[in-house]
């Protein structure tokens, strides 16, 4: 190996100063830039350092540097020997300075990794294109200024040449959709914070309408600073409508299965319910929905021959067959659902109430109409005469109020009083039996005027207030302030149905409390109601026995024989207030166990007046 090729070997940059003939005259080797006068080298041409291919262009070089004074660059590709530690083709960069007119600096340096590197980079970037190329998602790469790589997929999905970008770096945004552009825009602006990643149409020029979906990243250099953005934008304008059509499909279906008179349920094959829906629901006390997720197995354990039916489905069978819940009676069919690879993967069912078709008959219609004809016959007698009793009641009443505001002794006083106490709870049952009479027979029609929900509440409480306070009892009225002021409806037989409810409660309490609630009730019949409004009365008073809530409703029925000889009364209140809040349109409940008190509650819709 020559002197030089170890010189070249050891170092990776070497500086000479030369003179305008060649010569060398220092020698820089070190990386302080010491200057030296290395022996063997000094005064010596280029030739006796360089290789001769080199030293010809070298000249030239040289010879144009001092012509131009201006820096000459070439570079120069050496082969080192294979047994020393660079092996290989190495490749020098010559660079020519100009210092004077007969000086120059002649600077050689190893720049073989840089060409390396290069290289790799310009390999990675052929690759990244053709990969870039044939993706049919638009992949973009932009500085703050400028679009620096678009590619050719943003041809097909907006339109226009990926040069229109090129020259209009921003222009994208104009395809934006109107109602979009606010939203991509925000998304943009905060786009320094981290990844973006957003969903938008654009109008291409025909007018055609695609989604897209965008997602673009920072791409930072080695000090941190950003100086690129790299997304990919996909066109899922296939997928979108993809989805709704099936969000469609599936909603028309549900509103087939939601107002069918039936109830339809889905279970997988570990009998979890994924579908319960069905107007049919409502009949047993259950909603749509309130099953899924639930375990059939669990929830109708108390029925074991329809599980034996389920069993039997599940193992791949379909089946029929009549179950009673809740008092109802129903038809049942359930029908295996298996995969697409014909494996079971649960099972659906359809249950239809077959309630009335078991129990009617035409001996049935018949006696029915023999019976109603009878209880109208019935309803117009008492009503016939409970006009005839109640008007000359109402004079017998009149006289006596006279006759108590008479100058009468305490003894006539409290006898006018008994008598007159005595006619009120007369023309009470007169006009008890006249309402029912007039409930049976379908003639009572309610009125719709406008009318103060508190004013109401209030007015029942003042009127039993009397009775309360005789009794020592505290009476209390919550009506919540978010209630509409005035609402449409019949006051009179709402405060009737509430001076039932409170006259009962204060009649069989005997210590305690007595309270009427009146609430908004957006829930009304199992459905979004914004117009119901609920109303409850709670007492502490003696409760009802659980086997006698069945009958309280009924007719001339109170819970107990002892309590009519205790606190007499016909037992028509509560008939009446239960057919009046029906014919409301809502439904009188009640909660009370013995000697716990009780608690009635409806609701009923009230429209806000528009007065």
């Amino acid at each position: 190996m020559s002197e030089c090729e170890c010189l070249f070997i050891g170092l990776s940059e070497l500086i000479f100063k030369i003179n305008k003939d060649g010569m060398i005259l220092d020698c820089i080797t070190d990386s302080t830039g010491s200057s030296s006068k290395p022996p063997g080298y000094y005064r010596q041409p280029l030739e006796a350092f360089l290789p001769k291919n080199l030293c010809i262009p070298l000249r030239q070089s040289l010879a144009e540097a001092f012509r131009t004074k201006n820096l000459q660059r070439l570079e120069y590709p050496l082969t080192l020997p294979s047994s020393q530690e660079h092996i290989g083709d190495r490749i020098y960069e010559v660079r020519l300075i100009p210092l004077s007119d007969s000086v120059a600096l002649l600077e050689l340096r190893d720049i073989s990794e840089t060409k390396r590197s290069e290289k790799r980079i310009k390999e990675s970037e052929n690759n990244f294109r053709q990969l870039a190329e044939n993706l049919v998602q638009v992949f973009w790469l932009r500085s703050r200024e400028k679009t620096l790589y678009i590619s050719p997929a943003f041809e097909k999905i907006f339109g226009v040449s990926r040069q229109w970008l090129y020259e209009n770096p921003n222009g994208f945004l104009s395809f934006v959709h109107p109602d979009d552009l606010p939203h991509v825009m925000e998304a943009v602006r905060r786009f320094g914070n981290g990844l973006m990643n957003i969903k938008y149409r654009i109008i291409r020029h025909d007018g055609t309408i695609r989604y897209l979906w965008s997602r673009s990243f920072p791409v930072n250099c080695e000090d941190g600073q950003e100086t690129r953005t790299a997304g990919i934008a996909e066109d899922i304008t296939e997928t979108v409508q993809y989805q709704a059509a099936v969000t469609a499909g599936e909603e028309r279906l549900r509103t087939v299965v939601t107002n069918l008179d039936a109830i339809i349920f889905q279970i997988d094959k570990l009998g979890i319910f994924q579908l319960f829906e069905g107007r049919g629901l409502y009949k047993i006390g259950l909603h749509p929905g309130q099953y899924v997720g639930s375990s059939v197995f669990e929830i109708y354990q108390d029925h074991p021959d329809f599980l034996g039916k389920i069993n039997t489905a599940l193992k791949g069978l379909d089946v029929r067959g009549i179950v009673n819940i809740g008092g109802f009676i129903f038809d049942y069919i359930i029908t295996p659902l298996n995969n697409s690879e014909g494996r079971l993967d649960g099972l659906i069912g359809v249950i239809t109430d077959i309630t009335e078709i078991q129990k009617a008959s035409e001996e049935l219609e018949k006696a029915k109409e023999l019976a109603e004809q009878a209880n109208r016959a019935k309803s117009e007698f008492l009503t016939i005469m409970s006009h005839e009793l109640r008007t000359p009641m109402n004079g017998i009443l009149g006289m006596i109020d006279l006759l108590l505001s008479s100058e009468l002794n305490s003894t006539q006083q409290s006898y006018a009083k008994m008598v007159f106490d005595s006619s009120q709870v007369l023309l009470s049952l007169l006009n008890d039996i006249l309402d029912f009479s007039k409930i049976e027979s379908g003639k009572l029609i309610l009125d719709s005027v406008p009318f103060t929900l508190r004013e109401i509440a209030e007015l029942a409480i003042h009127y039993i207030s009397p009775k309360a306070k005789e009794k020592g009892l505290e009476l209390h009225l919550e009506v919540a302030s978010d209630l509409p002021v005035v609402v449409q409806g019949d006051p009179l037989r709402l405060r009737q149905v509430l001076l039932n409810l409170l006259e009962n409660a204060v009649k069989f309490t005997e210590q305690g409390s007595v309270k009427l609630v009146v609430k908004n009730s957006p829930k009304l019949n199992g459905t979004d109601d914004s117009d119901g409004i609920e109303f409850s009365v709670a007492d502490t008073g003696i409760g009802i026995a659980e086997e006698k809530l069945g009958i309280i409703f009924d007719p001339f029925t109170q819970a107990d024989s002892s309590t009519t000889r205790r606190y007499s009364g016909t037992g028509l209140g509560l008939s009446i207030s239960q057919r009046l809040v029906h014919l409301m349109g809502g439904e009188l409940n009640v909660k009370s166990s013995l000697n716990k008190g009780s608690y009635f509650s409806f609701k009923v819709p009230l429209p806000k007046c528009l007065c």
